[in-house]
């Protein structure tokens, strides 16, 4: 009995350490024996003695389990409670970052009619920034910043916000699980901004619907798991 709680741990801490393997178990691709005979040595060389497939192939089982009820209970409430909020025609800018320019950008912001729900806003880092803000302002804005060359103008963009509880930033997984929905589906991400209460996906516009489809049915899925 020992040996066998030696072997399962030794299989999860493998396991844990091959960041996709619970995605592909959750999903059944991956066959247990298969992958049993795929990290025997690696586990016979942690125990230093010969362990068995079938052995190998319950640790695998139990932690197929563990992850199966793992999208814990708090990581489920916070995907139901996500609220998505779908916008066209946004474009993204981005800068060298320069003081004058944040000073310029600053300017600009005066102009965006806040209370009709107009988009702009600005993402820095420590060496560049983006601005992203409506289409049909895109003209006014670069003679605005003519002084200043963009590194790149992304349009035809669409930003997908993702508003959730405050609470999130406690709760492990949440940013993972809705790029691991996007990931599977094949859509690109152009970038991901955030704040306290929002996750902001920007994506090509001939991906956004698909990419909203595949997060609503994320949510639908999660608060199906709450009715259970």
């Amino acid at each position: 009995m020992e040996q066998e709680k030696s072997v399962t741990h030794i299989v999860h801490e493998i396991l844990d350490s091959l960041p996709l393997i619970s995605d592909y178990l959750l999903n059944n691709i991956i066959n247990y024996k298969g992958l049993a005979r795929w990290i025997q040595k690696d586990v016979e060389k942690r125990i230093k003695k010969e362990v068995s497939i079938e052995s190998i192939s319950v640790a695998i089982q139990r932690y197929h389990f563990k992850e199966g009820l793992g999208e814990d209970k708090k990581l489920t409430n916070a995907i139901s409670r996500t609220k998505l909020i779908l916008k066209n025609d946004i474009t993204n800018v981005a800068f060298l970052k320069n003081y004058e320019l944040i000073k310029k950008i600053d300017s600009f912001s005066e102009k965006i009619r806040w209370e009709y729900g107009e988009t702009f806003f600005t993402v820095q880092s420590s060496q560049e920034l983006s601005v992203v803000l409506e289409h049909d302002r895109l003209s006014e804005f670069l003679t605005f910043t003519t002084a200043y060359k963009p590194l790149s103008v992304v349009e035809d963009v669409t930003t997908i916000n993702c508003k959730y509880p405050e609470h999130i930033v406690h709760i492990p997984g949440y940013l993972y699980s809705l790029l691991r929905a996007i990931t599977m589906a094949k859509v690109n991400v152009i970038d991901i901004f955030s704040t306290f209460t929002e996750f902001v996906f920007l994506f090509r516009k001939s991906d956004a619907l698909k990419a909203y489809g595949v997060l609503e049915q994320l949510i639908n899925e999660a608060r199906e798991r709450e009715l259970r």
